[in-house]
């Protein structure tokens, strides 16, 4: 054989390779990938406006009574507190030409304290049109009624050491719902924006639902996070009973080395 036959031969094969590779890709459903990090980001993105999603993944950190009341009280609580704090730092100091005026003599300032609100609120609307929209209109007047109370407190400095005092209090009381009654660490150590944003919004829920509000939905959700708690005690159990286990195996391992001694 030529070598030119035999070049011809190499390339034949090359190609044909080639090509039924191509075609196995495409059986399989190989198709170029994405750009990176962009399908992570819409999952994501998604993710954050799935109420039903968000309040499964909540529910499983809230389902013991007093840890839930307490969370209902203490939240709030956080809330307010927080944009006060906020406004008395001055970071978007009120201005003139950010303080819309009423006939009255009445003023709305619009600072950083109500931008928080409204953008708190605007988000829950988008995630539960219905008491998300009532909770909208608590939160701006939360904001607004945080700026009159600063700005007309005769002694600004203690009402920042009571507001500090109720901010870390309700911090507190809430560790202690988590670790004496639900026996288990709150959501913060697992979700940061759920715990510093949508937990305004799920204490609210927890208030509607108790009064009739969605009952289909309210179902659909109980019966989620009961499940996902079943799952996570059984995962938990099953980690202690390998512990338990390894325990068991180290002092017997130790013992015989005592007896071998």
């Amino acid at each position: 054989m030529s070598q030119s036959n035999l070049r011809d031969g190499q390339h034949s094969v090359q190609t044909h390779g080639t090509e039924t590779s191509q075609l196995i890709n495409s059986s399989n459903g190989n198709q170029p990938s994405e750009r990176p990090g962009s399908k992570q980001s819409g999952s994501m993105l998604k993710s954050i406006f799935d109420l039903e999603n968000q309040f499964e993944f909540y529910g499983q950190y809230h389902s013991n009574l007093i840890n839930i009341l307490t969370h209902i009280v203490c939240v709030p609580a956080i809330f307010f507190s927080a944009i006060v704090l906020v406004h008395s730092s001055q970071i978007f100091p009120t201005a003139d030409q950010n303080r819309l005026y009423g006939k009255s003599g009445t003023y709305f300032d619009f600072n950083l304290s109500t931008i928080v609100s409204i953008c708190y609120g605007v988000f829950f609307t988008i995630l539960e049109p219905i008491s998300g929209g009532t909770l909208c209109l608590l939160l701006v007047s939360a904001g607004h009624w945080s700026n009159l109370i600063y700005e007309n407190s005769e002694d600004q400095s203690f009402l920042i050491r009571v507001t500090w005092i109720v901010f870390g209090l309700s911090w507190i009381l809430q560790f202690v719902g988590h670790g004496k009654f639900e026996k288990r660490a709150p959501a913060l150590i697992d979700n940061l924006f759920q715990s510093l944003v949508l937990a305004v919004l799920f204490v609210w829920l927890e208030v509607w639902f108790y009064f009739g509000y969605r009952p289909e939905l309210r179902n659909r959700l109980k019966l989620k996070i009961d499940r996902a708690i079943l799952e996570y005690r059984s995962r938990k159990s099953s980690m202690k009973n390998k512990l338990d286990d390894s325990k068991i195996n180290q002092a017997e391992a130790n013992s015989n080395n005592r007896d071998g001694l």
